[in-house]
């Protein structure tokens, strides 16, 4: 997010989503951003708040600030994990075994002893 604060001068800065920045004053504001919502705090304490777009002035701390920028962004990360062909590995076995597993009656289990087939 990138804002611009109007008073006789103007200046930018940017702002992570959720990171409080400092306004000053006896009151120590500080304000936070949850787009399109802001919050202002006052030592800690929620002070005030209100819902702003892009290019609409909000009155702060006798100064004007103006909502110039957004930049979307995402939490999503990419990590690698080293077990996951073990996953894999044991969801195909799952996936064969499941069907034959269905297929082989419990009562037709056959062993070979001395070369002759038992039925129980």
């Amino acid at each position: 997010m990138s804002y611009a604060l109007h008073e006789k001068r103007s200046f930018d800065f940017k702002v992570e989503e959720g990171e409080r920045i400092f306004l000053g004053g006896p009151a120590r504001l500080e304000l936070e951003v949850h787009w399109p919502r802001y919050f202002v705090f006052s030592q800690g304490v929620p002070f005030t708040m209100g819902i702003a777009e892009l290019g609409e002035p909000v009155r702060l701390l006798n100064k004007e600030v103006v909502f110039t920028n957004r930049i979307p962004y995402t939490g999503l990360q990419v990590k690698k994990d080293p077990g996951l062909p073990l996953i894999w590995a044991g969801f195909i076995l799952f996936l064969i075994a499941l069907p034959v597993r269905l297929y082989v009656r419990l009562d037709e289990i056959w062993l070979a002893e001395i070369g002759i087939l038992h039925h129980f």
